[in-house]
Formats: structure tokens, sequence, C-alpha cells
């Protein structure tokens, strides 16, 4: 397994709902905080944006989605190869 993904899945393991329940009440949330759920709502095929990484975090099942998403088949449409376009992020 890919260092970068075993240490993934560890922080997902430690997640809780207190912790989305805290990142949910920022209104600017820390530039790190915003970068992964964009990235979190790029896998979800969700708009990456604040507003709707709110809206993601309120779900119920959000930790279960994460848990059982399938890593092994990610659509080609949300991959993006460095060379693809330039990756930016919106100031929420």
């Amino acid at each position: 397994m890919l260092p970068a993904l075993e240490a993934a899945e560890k922080a997902l393991q430690a997640l809780n709902k207190n912790d989305i329940v805290e990142i949910k009440t920022f209104t600017k949330p820390p530039i790190l905080v915003q970068l992964t759920m964009e990235g979190v709502c790029t896998l979800l095929q969700e708009k990456a944006d604040w507003e709707t990484a709110k809206r993601v975090l309120g779900d119920a099942a959000f930790i279960k989605r994460l848990v059982e998403y399938d890593k092994d088949n990610i659509p080609d449409k949300v991959r993006l190869s460095p060379w693809e376009g330039e990756a930016t992020h919106s100031s929420c």
C-alpha cells in the first residue's frame, strides 16, 4: 500500500463526529482543511467549494461514504494528472 494512502486511511479511522462538527463551524477554514475538503468533494463528485463541503460534512453517512469509497475504481473524470491543468482552489 502507498504510504500516503495508508496515512489517509489511518487519519480517517481517527476521525469522529466531534471533529466533523468542529470543521463545519468554520466560516473561513484553515487552508489545509479547505484543500482537503475540496479534494474529498472532488472524489465524491460534488462541487469543490466550502459551502458544498459543509453540506457533505453534514451528511449522516459522510464517514461511511469515505470508508467505503472504492479507491481502486476512481472514475476517469475525477482523475487529474498534473499536466492536464493547474489545480486551483476557491477562496471561500
